[in-house]
């Protein structure tokens, strides 16, 4: 009795765990670190879960002037997503998985287009966007660092 208590605990384990690591590490709720280079973005939060028909991200963004929320669902194949606001498309997003802790972000509207790579550290607990913004003929750099919330 007692061996098969212990193989039962043992596969409950083993179980679980893979099915942690078959987990997207991207899924969860970030929040963006202070950004001392625009301080007109006050905070944002990414929550990223699966959904019927892929991955679900979905933001909250307070500047200094308003506050906006909008989503988008990918498979992170690469292909072209509507990100919705207000019910509305307003952007096309593509999001691809590069590796396991890399994914790569094109978005671009009428006015802007932003290309970064998103990792994520090997503990999970922080992920950064590095790349480019083009905005009205200007290019800015992109760099946030969220960190993964409890």
């Amino acid at each position: 009795m007692r061996v098969w208590l212990r193989l039962s605990i043992f596969a409950v384990f083993v179980v679980t765990s893979c099915q942690l690591l078959a987990q997207e590490p991207i899924l969860g709720t970030w929040r963006m670190r202070e950004d001392r280079v625009n301080p007109s973005i006050k905070s944002q939060v990414m929550k990223v879960e699966e959904v019927p028909g892929g991955t679900r991200f979905t933001f909250d963004i307070v500047t200094t002037k308003s506050k906006l929320s909008y989503f988008y669902i990918t498979k992170l194949d690469g292909e072209a997503v509507s990100a919705m606001m207000k019910k509305k498309p307003f952007s096309t997003v593509r999001v691809k998985k590069l590796s396991p802790l890399e994914y790569d972000t094109t978005m671009t509207d009428l006015t802007t287009e932003q290309h970064f790579v998103s990792t994520i550290s090997k503990d999970g607990t922080t992920l950064t966007n590095e790349g480019t913004a083009q905005a009205n003929g200007q290019s800015l750099a992109v760099h946030q660092v969220f960190e993964r919330s409890k």
